[in-house]
Parts: C-alpha cells; structure tokens; sequence
C-alpha cells in the first residue's frame, strides 16, 4: 500500500493581524512565511492542505478560518498536487477572497474529463487504477 504524497503552497497575501496569523498557522500544522507586509503557507507535512488538528482529530475547514484572517478584497490561494505513486495523480487549486462574505472558487485537474466529454461527446475512461 502507498501514501499519498502532495505538494502544496500559496500564493502571498496580506492578512488582518500577524500575530494572530501566525498562531493559527501553528494551530493548524502550517508553515508560514513573510515578505515584505505578505504571507505564503504551506503544510507542515506531505499529505496535503489539513483538515483535521494534530491534537484531537477535529475537522476543521481551513479556507473558512483562512477567510477569517484575509485583508479585505485580498485573494489567497491554495495550491496542491498529488500521488499514490502512479495508482492515482491528483491537482487542484481553491481561491478565498477576504471580505463580510466567505467566497470560494475551486479547480480541479479532474475537470478536464469532463470539458473533453463536452467538447468531443465522447465517453472518456478516467480509471485511477
């Protein structure tokens, strides 16, 4: 049996408070960086973006609290690709823009079956094993 392996980070973005930021960042097994007045994260670990605290095995949502520490108007994203050796090849990207209300754009490597279905109207096999 293989692990998942993922690479992640972001891009820079500006946040609320870097003091409270950079707290979460360690709640949440984050690594974070600064340059100039922006900061960058990425997992501590290789199993991807976190979703689950270290301690306790709580769920989380990581774009969520993400949100709640964005600038106004600023846009994180979050980047990840992955593999279970070569049984399976995963990649997406999530955006998160700060503001009152919690906006989310997602992109998938996988939705690319689907627009050559569209394109092509042919039934495209995508089997991960």
């Amino acid at each position: 049996m293989a692990n998942y392996i993922a690479t992640a980070r972001s891009n820079y973005f500006r946040v609320k408070d870097s003091a409270a930021f950079q707290v979460w960042c360690e709640e949440r097994s984050l690594s974070c960086w600064q340059k100039d007045d922006h900061w960058a994260i990425q997992p501590k670990d290789h199993s991807g973006w976190p979703n689950v605290t270290a301690t306790t095995d709580e769920e989380f949502d990581l774009l969520e609290e993400l949100h709640g520490h964005l600038q106004e108007e600023c846009v994180a994203i979050l980047l990840e690709v992955g593999s279970e050796r070569t049984r399976y090849l995963c990649g997406y990207a999530n955006a998160v823009r700060g503001g009152k209300d919690f906006e989310l754009l997602h992109l998938s490597l996988d939705d690319i079956y689907a627009q050559a279905e569209e394109a092509w109207g042919k039934d495209l096999t995508h089997a991960t094993y």
